[in-house]
């Protein structure tokens, strides 16, 4: 200070009355600071929230007060107030001062003119904690190392994952170079579901479980031990293999102008159908028989098939094969009795592969 100048009436920081040239009665003025000081160290309040003088305070008990103060306190929102002698001495707090709040077991920093919980007994209500790592306001905990141990206290252990709605996702996911690669757990529904990816954006649904009933899909098809799951999506179907493995529906089944067919997965095939009207009238020996009838299966063999043939006819009369081909069958109608007409219905049973 200059000579000259006027002295100060109170300390810079805290406000604390300053004893003037021949000021007389200096213990007034040096007891103040005192009392001041008592109540602005090491700060612990009663409350935080409270906003109407307490009745019948103690000596030394302090109070922070809440917003819309009343009575005594009016004007002193967010203002520091320490009971003495019935009467209420404010202090007014910067920015970086710290007090306890006994009642929520918070420890408060005054920052940019508001108060922040900075820690508690129980470390509760923290606004982002980082662990070896910068949280933000999205990832409001974060923690860098390479492993985290979630332990029991006595029993088991839950790890909680909470959404606010149906729509919204509660999920675990795993990432490979921050770009996503799996997710599991509640994903805009509230059914568990196991999503996969290749490039972080687009996800296919691997394993879906019914919250309600408990029944799992596997959307994408499966394996088990090497070899496909077969789901009812799998039973019937157009059926397919390569080299020798099925990899399509496990039962086929059609018809079109040539009659009608069964393939299965395991190669099998069988196919039927019926002949027009055939008529017995060329002698051979003791009986007759019709002209040569070619039939075309529905749907061709990968050799030559075992065919039935069953003639359907008013009199007596037989069917025989004079030629059995992968793609059709030589049929011929007889009987004993000239003129005899009748069909004849087939059935090949062989491989498609």
């Amino acid at each position: 200070m200059s000579k000259g100048a006027s002295m100060s009436q109170t300390t810079t920081r805290l406000a604390l009355p300053l004893v003037q040239p021949a000021q007389a009665q200096k213990h007034v003025t040096v007891n103040e600071s005192l009392q001041r000081l008592d109540t602005a160290l090491q700060a612990c309040v009663e409350s935080t929230v409270l906003n109407v003088p307490p009745l019948s305070p103690a000596d030394g008990q302090c109070w922070l007060v809440g917003s819309g103060g009343s009575g005594a306190w009016t004007g002193l929102d967010n203002v520091l107030v320490g009971a003495l002698d019935g009467g209420w001495h404010p202090i007014t707090p910067a920015d970086g001062w710290r007090i306890w709040d006994k009642a929520t077991q918070n420890l408060l920093v005054r920052t940019d003119g508001a108060w922040q919980v900075i820690g508690s007994a129980g470390m509760n209500n923290l606004p982002r904690l980082g662990i070896n790592a910068a949280a933000d306001s999205v990832n409001v905990l974060a923690a860098h190392g390479p492993a985290t141990l979630l332990y029991n206290s006595a029993g088991g252990h839950q790890l909680k994952v909470n959404k606010a709605a149906p729509a919204d996702t509660a999920s675990l996911l795993f990432q490979s170079g921050w770009s996503g690669r799996a997710e599991m757990g509640l994903a805009g529904e509230d059914h568990f579901s196991v999503k996969v990816s290749a490039d972080g954006g687009t996800f296919h649904t691997a394993l879906h479980a019914n919250g309600a009933t408990g029944a799992v899909e596997l959307p994408q098809g499966g394996t088990a031990q090497g070899h496909a799951l077969v789901h009812l999506g799998m039973l019937l179907g157009t059926v397919a293999q390569t080299a020798g493995v099925p990899t399509g529906a496990v039962i086929e089944s059609g018809t079109n102008t040539n009659g009608s067919y069964l393939r299965l997965a395991n190669g099998t095939q069988i196919c039927w159908r019926s002949s027009g009207t055939l008529t017995a009238n060329t002698a051979q020996g003791s009986n007759f028989i019709s002209g040569a009838s070619s039939l075309t299966y529905p749907v061709a063999f990968i050799s030559a098939p075992s065919v039935s043939a069953t003639p359907v006819a008013a009199n007596i009369a037989w069917a025989y094969a004079t030629a059995v081909g992968a793609s059709n069958v030589t049929l011929r109608f007889a009987a004993p009795v000239t003129a005899t007409q009748g069909t004849i219905s087939i059935l090949a049973i062989g491989r498609w592969f």
